[in-house]
């Protein structure tokens, strides 16, 4: 039996799997016989990847404790430049892009190792970066104002941890970025704008009120239902 630990009385999970608890030998011949178990040994190339320290690259995760982001985007705005923040995927890994879009910002941190125990991690990556990128679209068209961006990213966000292939569209080569074509309940009104302003982070106060301005003076799209009146009943 293989032993990967080298001690198991330690009641701190930090220093239970610390590195320098860890055999790390014992834990490439568990993760290669996991592997052929898992696959009835069909894996034609059973060479680790390496990380950074030129190690293979398999480590222990202690899933006692699980988290989540509150929220997947932010807007920050300083001197009149907005920045939008997008979280991506869910990993221990992150990496920053800013990318300029006229006097908008948009700062994502990619998700580099999706990694959920469920094994759910590397489709909801897949998902949650193309609903990244309808809002970067949605809020490089200037179109919606920062608050609408928000609140329709926050929207969809809420689908992502009850996605599961049932409740998906079946026809995945007719995905595109709109997130319609991913999820048939889909309602991008379940967070409203004036819920995303302790989203909006800015020197201008003058900014949050603008928008709530143009909110307001916003034609209302549903239409409104007509009056059945006598004259109506004599034209049916």
């Amino acid at each position: 039996m293989l032993v990967v630990l080298k001690r198991l009385d330690l009641a701190d999970t930090e220093k239970l799997l610390a590195p320098d608890n860890v055999d790390r030998a014992a834990l490439e011949e568990y993760a290669i016989e996991a592997a052929n178990f898992s696959t009835n040994y069909q894996m034609p190339n059973l060479e680790f990847a390496v990380n950074h320290y030129g190690q293979p690259d398999i480590a222990m995760f202690d899933f006692t404790s699980m988290f989540a982001a509150d929220n997947a985007s932010k807007v920050v705005e300083r001197n009149g430049y907005k920045l939008l923040m997008i979280l991506v995927g869910d990993s221990l890994l992150e990496v920053t892009r800013n990318i300029f879009k006229k006097s908008r910002l948009i700062n994502i941190q990619f998700i580099l190792q999706p990694f959920w125990p469920t094994g759910s991690g590397c489709a909801r990556g897949f998902l949650s970066s193309l609903d990244a990128a309808w809002a970067i679209k949605s809020w490089s068209l200037g179109t919606l104002t920062p608050l609408d961006v928000l609140a329709e990213r926050e929207s969809i966000y809420r689908l992502l941890a009850q996605t599961t292939p049932d409740n998906l569209n079946k026809d995945w080569k007719s995905y595109t970025l709109d997130p319609a074509t991913r999820y048939p309940n889909l309602n991008k009104a379940v967070v409203l704008p004036h819920q995303t302003v302790c989203l909006f982070d800015t020197d201008n106060p003058a900014s949050i009120e603008r928008m709530k301005r143009n909110a307001q003076e916003r034609p209302n799209e549903v239409p409104k239902k007509r009056r059945r009146g006598k004259k109506n009943l004599l034209k049916q």
